[in-house]
């Protein structure tokens, strides 16, 4: 049974913002170590699959088709979450003679290959029998960031049912999903037959279907304007009865904003996370980028300071999910130099 990897490769990343921009969004940076996000994805799925697929904008076609020259590319037209995405992909699949698909975002940040090759092989093996499965992380904390899953009953060692698929819960409920050891955040990685997905499609999702009768792939335009935007979390995986999940054995950072850091690098004496030139004096407690130049604190603490050739960021550090505010009002500004 031939396989093929889809990676999505269309997000923005605007919660990191400076360094990530739209021409050089979050997937095409290096977050730690010396390769960007996208390849890291490309380099620990390709040997698990007969291809690769990467699902990008029209903007970075050209950008993703000179770095991968393997992989086959599909450039969206437009940006409609992850239910078009992962369809269109699909059925390039099915098209292309490739039954069997893994599903996997392009900006995650992962260690330990050897337990994401032998969990991504045991959710093949379980799409292989007509399940569709997913890996689940499991959790070190409550956190309000992430989706959850809800395990069942037990199948094999690691490998469970899907009770269901929960919303980012508030904090309390979050805390009662930690405690329980029943839960798995959603890393947004899926595998399947092509047949089984479109028959569940059918079935839950039928109007992502619809415009992939209607149209061929050669004119994604029709197909993407009659699509909706939505995810294919709630379009179809939280209705499906064959989902089941493989509980992880890799360290995985979903990198969503700055405070990601400091679960991926090590604290120094002072408590920062010190990416770049810096010079800190009584400063506790903060996260300080330079992409370019030096960057000196002196009695800050909990701070957010990123620092790029053209662009200073400073904000508190429980305010990190708001960056993309700022990115959306120099839109409305009209500042795109800084976009």
């Amino acid at each position: 049974m031939r396989s093929i990897a889809i990676i999505m490769a269309g997000g923005k990343g605007e919660r990191f913002w400076p360094l990530s921009r739209e021409d050089n969004p979050k997937q095409f940076l290096r977050i730690k170590g010396d390769k960007e996000l996208i390849e890291a994805t490309y380099e620990r799925t390709r040997p698990l699959f007969d291809h690769v697929v990467i699902v990008t904008t029209r903007r970075l076609e050209d950008k993703v088709r000179e770095r991968f020259k393997d992989a086959s590319i599909i450039a969206e037209p437009e940006g409609k979450n992850t239910g078009p995405c992962v369809a269109v992909a699909t059925l390039f699949a099915k098209e292309n003679g490739y039954s069997l698909v893994g599903v996997f975002p392009a900006d995650h940040y992962i260690e330990g290959i050897d337990g994401f090759s032998n969990n991504v092989k045991d959710a093949l093996s379980m799409a292989q029998k007509g399940f569709i499965s997913t890996i689940g992380i499991r959790p070190n904390r409550a956190d309000t960031g992430f989706g959850y899953i809800e395990r069942g009953d037990k199948i094999q060692d690691g490998i469970y049912k899907v009770v269901k698929f929960h919303e980012k819960p508030e904090l309390e409920k979050a805390k009662t999903y930690y405690s329980s050891g029943r839960f798995y955040w959603n890393a947004g990685m899926f595998f399947w037959k092509t047949d089984v997905f479109f028959e569940e499609v059918q079935h839950y999702a039928p109007f992502l279907l619809e415009p992939l009768k209607r149209y061929s792939l050669s004119n994604l335009e029709d197909i993407y304007k009659d699509m909706p935007s939505i995810s294919i979390d709630y379009a179809l995986l939280e209705k499906t009865k064959k989902a089941v999940v493989i509980e992880s054995s890799f360290f995985w950072e979903d990198l969503g904003s700055y405070i990601a850091l400091e679960r991926v690098f090590e604290k120094n004496k002072m408590g920062n996370i010190d990416l770049g030139e810096s010079i800190e004096i009584d400063a506790r407690g903060n996260i300080i980028v330079s992409e370019s130049g030096l960057v000196a604190v002196l009695g800050i603490e909990g701070l957010v300071v990123v620092h790029t050739k053209d662009v200073t960021l400073v904000l508190p550090k429980d305010r990190a999910q708001e960056v993309k505010n700022i990115v959306k009002k120099l839109r409305e500004e009209g500042k795109k130099d800084y976009l």
